[in-house]
């Protein structure tokens, strides 16, 4: 369900805002969803009241690229499902890889 809410944010801010270049590929509607997405992790870690850690700031950073990676895929295609697809197979190498790393320290 992560995807079809940032997109679902990502549709929201282009019908509001219009289709506004930034840097080339990265249109405004885009880079303002991956900012929401980021001041909601931000803010999640200060109704818990939790530091902000490097953990936390690894998550922030990540969750900013893959907010402007899916938004920009989505944006090319016009299809909900490459982005998805895109990202379960993401999801699945990591899993092998880090199955094989791994298995590779446990030898």
């Amino acid at each position: 369900m992560e995807i079809p809410q940032r997109l679902l944010a990502q549709n929201l801010f282009f019908v509001i805002i219009g289709n506004f270049h930034t840097w080339g590929f990265i249109k405004v509607p885009i880079l303002l969803n991956a900012i929401l997405w980021v001041q909601l992790i931000l803010m999640q870690e200060v109704m818990n009241k939790k530091k902000l850690s490097n953990k936390v700031i690894f998550e922030i950073a990540a969750s900013f690229w893959f907010s402007i990676f899916v938004g920009t895929l989505y944006y090319r295609t016009g299809n909900i499902l490459v982005p998805m697809l895109c990202h379960g197979l993401e999801r699945y190498l990591k899993y092998l890889f880090i199955s094989m790393v791994l298995k590779k320290n446990t030898e």
